[in-house]
């Protein structure tokens, strides 16, 4: 599509009239003829303002593709997933998803030995290096059964 402007002047056409060529109600052959330059000019004219629309239309549609792919490009997917897990913690919608899936032995330990304000894990100063294996074992296989209930989802 070129972006020069091409005018379309309006049709012209001249006639010389001496008599008139009917003389009753019917329209003469000059009458008709006025009727048609009219209508072709008519035409004319919402030629221009469709090619106008379609220039128009064009530059938005240019606009809206750069638009795509520079969002595309420049879209930081990590930030947008952190800003939405933050979103989600803050209005408790991560914890209604993530609690049905945590089993009640996990969930217990996790109320009793994390503190939710600061994240901070409290450390039971009554374990033994004996008492943390048989800890171990439990912890693993809640995970295990987690991790099941999870892949069965």
């Amino acid at each position: 599509m070129s972006n020069e402007k091409q005018t379309i002047e309006p049709f012209k056409f001249w006639a010389q009239k001496v008599l008139p060529l009917v003389y009753d109600d019917s329209v003469s052959y000059y009458e008709v003829l006025c009727k048609v330059v009219d209508y072709i000019n008519q035409t004319l004219d919402n030629v221009d303002t469709l090619h106008t629309d379609v220039t128009e239309l064009h530059k938005a549609y240019v606009q809206l593709q750069e638009y795509v792919n520079n969002y595309f490009d420049n879209l930081d997917v990590q930030n947008e997933i952190n800003n939405k897990l933050d979103e989600m913690v803050i209005d408790g919608t991560l914890s209604n998803i993530i609690n049905p899936l945590i089993p009640p032995a996990v969930s217990n330990w996790l109320n009793e030995n994390v503190d939710p304000v600061g994240s901070a894990v409290i450390v039971d100063p009554t374990l033994t290096i004996s008492g943390a294996a048989a800890d171990a074992k439990v912890t693993g296989d809640n995970i295990n059964d987690l991790k099941t209930d999870l892949n069965a989802l």
